[in-house]
């Protein structure tokens, strides 16, 4: 008996160890390969919470004098190990810049909310003083709140389910379909792991007129990828990138050219070419896709991340209240850059909000 429960304890520990090891190559991988996307997203914490467990119930169930004695220590210094690059990699950040005054930054607050909204939903992403909203919530979220406590001089868009309120002028924008190929539909969320219908993922395009913050005009990229699992992220990002910088079939110019925040009208190729959104100042949205993947770079053209730049500390997105990945992300292009990035735990929405200040060092007065 004493032997067999020697072996079942051995076994926990060999077990804890072929975990972290799966977990450790993942990182280094990341999504590169389709297989290897799938140890990337195990979330470092949770993995390294059970292989305690399990080396724990091997310590209890065998004194250290017995069998396994040094597969037991390799196991507890692979949990070190995983803690300290997790702490270094994951929660590091960046060296942020001294922040300058306020009308010489742009700071924009994404939120993938996703639910239905009822009256002053929209409290906290006003409460963070922005100069842009973009929501992420579909037609199920009332746009009128965050409308009007904007001001009545902003600009408002919605399609695609963007809802985009601006304080700076929106010169031009378009929205359209990510043309993703559909993939089996993978989705935890759902009952039978299944999510019926496809889902292409989404886009918006922005023209901003931001020259007296920032010196230049802003391109922004929105976008909202699927989140089928199925999908190789590798593949996913070539398939948006291609269709992003294309861009919008249909641009949208205001009506008025001294009050265009309410209507819209097409605008033609001469006025605004699709060719005005191919280089993208920001690209902002739900990638579906964590933190530090390679794919990333595909899509993001490896603009610098905002997290990179100016954040610091646990940034995770997804899920709402105990969130274990960093879904939600910002890239910025030079001579632009982040200069504050922070994550905001809110009590409505399925995801934690996104708020972050841009700035133009080159535009900076002294």
């Amino acid at each position: 008996m004493r032997r067999r429960i020697a072996s079942a304890a051995h076994a926990l520990a060999i077990l804890a160890i072929v975990g972290l090891v799966l977990v450790g190559v993942g990182k280094l991988l990341t999504d590169r390969f389709h297989w290897s996307q799938y140890l990337f997203w195990i979330p470092t914490l949770p993995a390294c919470l059970v292989a305690s467990i399990l080396l724990a119930a091997s310590w209890t169930f065998v004194r250290p004098r017995y069998r396994g004695k040094w597969v037991r220590r390799t196991g507890w210094l692979l949990v070190v190990a995983t803690l300290l690059a997790s702490t270094q990699f994951e929660w590091g950040g960046g060296s942020a810049p001294p922040v300058p005054p306020r009308e010489q930054r742009l700071r924009v607050v994404f939120w993938n909310f996703s639910e239905s909204g009822e009256p002053g939903w929209e409290s906290p992403a006003i409460e963070q003083d922005p100069d842009i909203v973009v929501v992420r919530g579909g037609e199920c979220t009332q746009p009128a709140g965050v409308r009007e406590r904007m001001g009545e001089h902003s600009f408002f868009c919605w399609d695609e389910g963007f809802m985009v309120t601006s304080k700076v002028p929106i010169k031009a924008w378009g929205s359209g379909s990510l043309n993703i190929d559909q993939g089996m539909g993978l989705d935890p969320r759902e009952a039978d792991l299944v999510r019926v219908g496809r889902d292409p993922g989404r886009a918006m395009w922005l023209l901003l007129d931001t020259r007296e913050r920032l010196g230049m005009d802003v391109v922004v990229w929105l976008v909202d990828l699927p989140s089928d699992l199925s999908l190789w992220r590798a593949s996913m990002m070539e398939q948006a990138f291609v269709t992003m910088v294309q861009g919008p079939a249909k641009r949208w110019v205001p009506k008025d050219a001294l009050d265009g925040r309410q209507d819209w009208r097409e605008a033609s190729d001469a006025e605004v070419p699709a060719s005005a959104f191919q280089l993208p100042n920001l690209i902002v949205g739900d990638f579906n896709t964590p933190h530090r993947a390679h794919s990333l770079s595909i899509l993001t053209q490896n603009f610098e991340s905002a997290y990179d730049r100016a954040g610091l500390g646990y940034s995770a997105t997804f899920p709402r209240e105990w969130p274990l990945w960093q879904l939600d992300q910002a890239f910025i292009a030079p001579p632009l850059r982040a200069c504050t990035h922070e994550i905001i735990r809110t009590l409505r929405g399925s995801h934690r909000m996104l708020v972050f200040d841009v700035e133009n060092p080159r535009a900076i007065t002294p």
